[in-house]
């Protein structure tokens, strides 16, 4: 597949929805508490652990995401693992 600019706006717009984890748990340790919001971000958490999973060990293609990977990531985990472990992480320690 020939990587042009219009692939990487697409990319680009995934990353930019990680961010919906910072407003879920904000959103969820505002109206329900802290510990619920973390709870909350440990299942989004095991729900990508298993999208992982079908991806890397399954060789499976996840449905509307799978053209977005570069040929380098394809055999990696991807980066919402990365971010949502250090958001538990640090939001489990400062809280």
């Amino acid at each position: 597949m020939a990587w042009n600019f219009k692939n990487e706006l697409k990319r680009k717009g995934v990353h930019l929805l990680a961010l919906s984890f910072i407003a879920v748990f904000v959103l969820v340790s505002v109206n329900y508490g802290e510990q619920l919001a973390l709870l909350a971000l440990v299942l989004l958490l095991i729900v990508f652990l298993e999208l992982e999973y079908v991806r890397l060990e399954m060789r499976k293609r996840i449905p509307v995401l799978w053209r977005l990977w570069r040929g380098k990531e394809q055999n990696r985990f991807g980066g919402q693992l990365f971010f949502l472990n250090s958001k538990i992480s640090s939001d489990g320690l400062l809280t």
